[in-house]
């Protein structure tokens, strides 16, 4: 008996009440410490599990059904206990201490007449709930959630394919740390959290530190800039007063100019007049010719329009004599070669009938030969010839019917054999003319294709030809249709020039420079590119004013390819005496990319555009040129949006707006309206004038190369003349093509006759051959037969004569009458052929002469239409002669109305050419009178210009008028007044241009050397000044101060405090979420850890006594290893086992056995880590061999020994016979068929002492 006195506590039986396949209420133990449950499939053996897992409160989704399902249920009975509605499990669990605890659950419906079910949790027999009844399951060491002492069928399976990641999440349960995983997450998320809030107030701690020390230097910078502010604008009033002092020079001289212009205007506007009058005169009188020419034109078209009307009948008769001509020919040379085909056809048959008559002469000669022969058979002795003569009588007399018989078959064969001959000479016959007519065919087809392809070329030109007509004519009408058009186009373009001309005020010194440039263009066409203004297109014309202030001086650059090219334009135009320009190299020049980060921001935040991306460059490598010309200057809409993208930033660009406001790096801001700007941004559409000129010049050569009139007309009636002719030839091969049709299809005809012919004159040569075998077999044996008739009736006579047989006497006359037989048949067979074709040739010559006689008959017949035709033709000829020379006289008129036309135009060029050069003149006037007004309207705007910048600059003038000092208030009238418009000619100055007039400054400070008019002084002067500001201007520029910095030092430094204050706030709450995070980690590592060294340390033990046999008393090899061992339950765990003298493979590898013994070697490892009083398996033993299962039963029998350190009792459900020897009891599972449920059965087996070999 077992000791039940040292253990930790057992199952001692199952109460189940109406579960699965038990019916009723069902004791199932009692259970001893090691218990195999048997029985057959389906018997319920599985159900014991699911009943055990049920009360230790497994869920219901794990137990292969739901409630209602676990619920017992026998559809065939109709009782109350076929289907209950409640059921129960009680699992009687005996204490270490020996007191018996029930666990019980029990399975009720929600209501009365519900159909979903509850579970209830009852402990000794009182309803509890499950905290408590896990509470008290766990108190037995029995976990419910770890579920390390159940093994279901398949998890054997399961766990030898689990993944390293399953394992872990295996490994978490059984140790009780994935209690921890929510808080984990969680905590981890807050400390993540913290940590990322202190990092983003760092960062901006940090970055208010660092603007905190750049406004402090901004502070020590502004107080420099205001220092250096004030000798720059010393400066600046002196360089002002000195320009304004000079353009008061200039003006005064230009406008003297205009006086003596307009004098000169005057007396070429009234030249003007009257050479526009006369070019108008001679316009009617082109009008007048052009209409004339006109009418004729249409006269003619109408004219030839009815001829050709009538035209289609005298051209079908000229078709028609055509025709009849052909088919006359034609006839006449088929009938000629018909009568010579007639005329051998009659020497054929002549020949023919002498062939024939020479034959049967030769067929007599041959009889009277036979006859001859047959006198002299048989030359004997008297005595011999007298007994061969009645032998012979005899023999008759013996073989006369069977002389008859055979004469009568010979003559039947003979006839066959000619009927034979016959009729291979007739398919000899046919055959040869059916190979005749396939020739002719084939000729008639070939002649038909070659003329079917002629004709569908000649079709072909023909459409060309028509479709070229077409084309011509339409192109008559397009080039009348675009030589008014360019006419109209030219007469446009001349009045768009000389308004061009008039409003295109070019100045002396533009003049002068812009030849310069373009003979150094000419020059050096590759390496001179041209102005800045003209080599791009700006892609929004409201970005023009502010991309030309934006450009500044540099705008009235000249691009070159490189510094080469650029000293020799400088020395060009100093040599010229020409203003000085700015020459940039686009290959040389160094330029710095404009930075993404800068055009991220721009586009963040939605004001302002790079004034680079604005502008497209005309030609391939000048992108780096405008690059360096507009760098990082940021182009807005407003003056507004300037001064924000300004001073938004800390660091400083240069911002333009719309109307040309423009806010330097430094800060200083340089605006309001300025005409001379506007004129310069005027030159963007520089190259509109000479885009007219290149118009009227494409538009007069294209005018030059339209076709003459006269060679359209030419080419017209070419092309008629070349579609009668093409239609001609049409008609023929329409002819030629129906003619060579018709001959194939009666030779295809012809020859399906012959073909039928053949077809039944060969089976009947085939009869006949057969008829022929029969006969000859029946001749030789009737010749053998009257053989040996002869050769016994002259046996004796030949032994006297001295031969062997009479049949070897008489082979000579035989041989004879043989080839007398042979010659006779061959003359037959040669008589009957000539008889054959004498018959088809007179047969052939008599239908060649019908033919003959039709075709006679149909060339009269065509001879006599001709004849009809050409008197028809004789009666169009005299009606068409006068139409076509109406129609000349009509072409004529139309042609000298042209030339009239050509010679007024050479006129009316030459009257033109008198206005154009009127105009011009009158242009040229305006131009120097408009150059200069421009000049002194462009010198009023940059007086006004170097007025208005010195206010915006907030530079002081000695503005006086009429020497009193201004106010602030009319000083501002009159720096307003400075930005009016051009005038205009015969405009009255305005109110603006007498404030400028009016407005004086104060001189008498400028030094003498300021006043000098030279070009080498004020170069000098001007140089010295500009290079004084300059240089004042960059050391402001590098300060680039703030000048708000004292302001917003005192808000950095309270900002600054604040931030650090909330530092430290936020550092206090990470240590603490950090501090709960370890304390949660480390919780979870240690139970993770707990577990996992403990059952790797048994897994390598227990699968060794798994795998241990008396070959390999050592046995195989196992150990887990982590993934990572700093935070193990969040990578994987890897298993590997490996079976006695089997190198390392990977789980997946082993075989289905191998797998299993390592799957239940992890089981009982994981078992051992707080194991539980009971071990229960389900069939896992099914993919064991005998030796395994032998192994897996001993180390159950030896682990559910009491004496055994970690010892559980062990239940096992399996079917194979070594678990029943090794258990101390058997629980059979049966199936009552009459009640239809499950039955169980106890049976202890220890009352017959342990098993062989097994432990007591």
């Amino acid at each position: 008996m077992e000791d039940s006195s040292d253990h930790r506590g057992r199952i001692l039986r199952l109460e189940v009440n109406s579960f699965k396949s038990y019916r009723g209420h069902n004791v199932i133990g009692p259970f001893k410490p090691f218990t195999t449950i048997i029985g057959p499939n389906g018997s319920g053996k599985s159900n014991v599990m699911d009943a055990i897992s049920f009360v230790l409160g497994v869920r219901t989704a794990q137990l292969r059904g739901s409630l209602k399902e676990l619920l017992y249920s026998n559809t065939a009975g109709q009782s109350a206990e076929d289907r209950p509605r409640k059921g129960s499990v009680k699992l009687v669990f005996e204490a270490p201490d020996g007191e018996e605890v029930h666990f019980e659950r029990v399975i009720k419906p929600t209501g009365a007449a519900a159909e979903s079910f509850t579970s209830e949790y009852k402990l000794n027999e009182r309803a509890v709930g499950w905290e408590q009844y896990n509470k008290k399951l766990e108190q037995y060491n029995i976990l419910v959630k770890a579920r390390n002492f159940l093994v279901f069928q398949g998890d054997i399976e399961n766990v030898a394919q689990m993944q390293p990641r399953d394992l872990t999440n295996l490994f978490e349960h059984i140790s009780g740390s994935a209690q921890y995983r929510q808080e984990y997450e969680e905590l981890e998320k807050k400390k993540a959290e913290a940590e990322e809030r202190v990092s983003y107030i760092f960062s901006r701690k940090k970055a208010v530190t660092q603007e905190k020390k750049q406004k402090k230097e901004q502070k020590e910078e502004a107080e420099r800039h205001q220092r250096l502010q004030q000798e720059l604008d010393e400066a600046r009033s002196s360089y002002f007063t000195w320009q304004a002092y000079h353009i008061d020079q200039e003006v005064s001289e230009a406008e003297g100019q205009i006086r003596d212009l307009q004098e000169q205007l005057a007396d070429a506007e009234r030249s003007l007049q009257v050479a526009e009058k006369a070019a108008e005169e001679k316009k009617r009188e082109q009008a007048g010719l052009q209409k004339e020419r006109l009418l004729l034109e249409k006269k003619a078209k109408k004219r030839q329009a009815d001829a050709d009307k009538k035209n289609p009948e005298a051209y079908k008769v000229r078709e028609e004599i055509a025709r009849h001509e052909r088919r006359i020919r034609s006839g006449e040379a088929e009938l000629t070669e018909r009568r010579r085909r007639a005329e051998e056809q009659g020497a054929r048959v002549s020949a023919l009938r002498d062939q024939l008559e020479a034959l049967q002469d030769a067929q007599s000669a041959l009889e009277d030969e036979a006859k001859r022969g047959q006198k002299g058979k048989l030359q004997l002795a008297p005595e011999l010839a007298d007994e061969y003569n009645r032998i012979k009588q005899e023999v008759k007399a013996k073989t006369a019917a069977m002389d008859a018989d055979l004469a009568s078959k010979q003559s039947a064969l003979e006839a066959h054999e000619q009927a034979r001959d016959i009729a291979a000479e007739k398919l000899g016959t046919m055959e040869e003319r059916v190979a005749s007519l396939a020739q002719q065919k084939a000729e008639a087809e070939g002649r038909h294709e070659s003329v079917a392809e002629a004709l569908k070329e000649k079709e072909r030109r023909l459409a060309e030809a028509k479709g070229e007509l077409d084309k011509a004519h339409k192109e008559a009408r397009h080039v009348d249709s675009q030589r008014n058009r360019l006419a109209l186009q030219l007469e446009e373009v001349e009045g768009q020039l000389r308004e061009a001309r008039q409003v295109r005020k070019e100045s002396e010194r533009d003049r002068r420079v812009n030849a310069a440039l373009n003979q150094l263009k000419a020059q050096h066409r590759d390496r001179v590119y041209g102005r800045v203004a003209h080599l791009a297109d700006i892609r929004d014309k409201k970005y023009v004013l502010a991309l030309t202030a934006a450009m500044g001086k540099d705008f009235d650059g000249i691009i070159v390819k490189d510094a080469e090219m650029a000293k020799i334009g400088i020395r060009a135009f100093r040599e010229g005496r020409l203003p000085p320009h700015t020459f940039i190299p686009a290959e040389d020049i160094k330029v710095k990319g404009v930075p993404d980060a800068l055009r991220n921001q721009l586009r963040q935040r939605g004001v302002g555009k790079l004034a680079v991306d604005l502008v497209t460059p005309k030609a391939e490598g000048l992108e780096r040129v405008f690059q360096m010309l507009l760098g990082t200057t940021i182009v807005t809409d407003t003056a507004e949006q300037a001064r924000e993208v300004a001073f938004g930033s800390a660091q400083r660009q240069k911002v333009v707006a719309l109307d040309g406001t423009i806010i330097n790096k430094a800060g200083i801001i340089t605006g309001g309206f300025n005409t001379g700007l506007e004129a310069r941004a005027g030159q963007w559409d520089q190259g509109a004038l000479d885009g007219l000129k290149q118009k009227h010049q494409r538009a007069q050569e294209a005018l030059e190369a339209l076709p003459p009139q006269r060679e359209l007309v030419s080419a017209t009636q070419d092309l008629q003349a070349r579609i009668s002719g093409l239609e001609n030839e049409i008609t023929v091969l329409r002819v030629d093509l129906k003619s060579s049709q018709d001959k194939a299809r009666s030779a295809h005809k012809e020859i399906e006759a012959l073909e039928k012919e053949k077809e039944r004159v060969a089976p009947e040569r085939e009869r006949v051959e057969d008829a022929i075998t029969a006969a000859r077999r029946e001749v030789a044996k009737l010749k053998r037969r009257l053989d040996e008739v002869v050769d016994r009736s002259f046996a004796a006579f030949s032994k006297k004569a001295g031969v062997k047989s009479i049949r070897e006497y008489e082979e000579t006359h035989l041989k004879e009458t043989q080839r007398l037989q042979r010659e006779r048949l061959d003359l037959a067979q040669q008589i009957a052929k000539v008889k054959n074709q004498l018959g088809y040739e007179e047969k052939s010559g008599a239908s060649l002469a019908d033919q003959i006689a039709a075709k006679q008959a149909e060339v009269q017949r065509e001879q006599e239409a001709l004849q009809a035709a050409r008197k028809e033709e004789k009666k169009h000829a005299k009606e068409s002669e006068a139409v076509q020379a109406e129609i000349a006289d009509l072409q004529r008129q139309v042609a000298d109305k042209r030339g009239q036309l050509e010679a007024l135009e050479a006129e009316l060029k030459e009257y033109r050419d008198r206005v154009a050069a009127a105009k011009d003149a009158v242009a040229k006037h305006r131009r120097a009178i408009g150059a200069l007004r421009a000049s002194v309207e462009d010198l009023h705007t940059k007086r006004g210009d170097v007025l208005e910048s010195a206010r915006i600059e907030q530079v002081l003038l000695p503005v006086l008028t009429d020497g009193v000092a201004e106010a602030d208030g009319d000083k501002e009238d009159e720096q307003e007044g400075g930005a009016e418009g051009m005038e205009v000619d015969g405009d009255e100055a305005g109110p603006s241009t007498q404030k400028k007039k009016r407005a004086r400054l104060d001189f008498s400070g400028l030094p003498p050397e300021a006043r000098m008019r030279d070009r080498k002084n004020k170069e000098r002067w001007e140089r010295e000044r500009l290079a004084e500001i300059e240089e004042l201007k960059s050391e402001i520029g590098r300060l680039a101060p703030n000048l708000k910095a004292v302001e917003q030092y005192e808000a950095i430094r309270e900002k600054e405090r604040e931030q650090l204050e909330e530092l430290e706030g936020a550092r206090r709450e990470s240590k603490a979420a950090t501090e709960a995070f370890q304390a949660v980690q480390q919780a979870r590592y240690d139970a993770f850890m707990a577990a996992f060294e403990h059952v790797a340390a048994s897994i390598d033990p227990i699968y060794k006594e798994l795998t241990r046999s008396s070959v390999h008393p050592v046995g195989g090899q196992a150990y887990l290893s982590l993934d990572s061992s700093d935070e193990p339950f969040l990578h994987g765990i890897k298993f590997t086992a490996m079976p006695p003298t089997k190198r390392f493979r990977d789980m997946e590898q082993l075989s289905g056995g191998e797998k299993t013994v390592a799957a239940l070697a992890l089981l009982f490892a994981i078992h051992s880590f707080q194991p539980s009083p009971f071990f229960v398996l389900d069939e896992v033993d099914a993919a064991l061999d005998a030796t395994n299962v032998v192994r897996v039963a001993n180390y159950m029998r030896h682990m559910t020994r009491h004496a055994t350190q970690g010892s559980f009792q062990g239940i096992v459900i399996s079917l194979k016979d070594v678990f029943f020897e090794k258990a101390d009891a058997l629980v059979g599972v049966a199936r009552d068929a009459a009640r239809g449920c499950s039955e169980t059965y106890t049976f202890d087996l220890n009352r017959f002492g342990p098993p062989a070999g097994a432990v007591a």
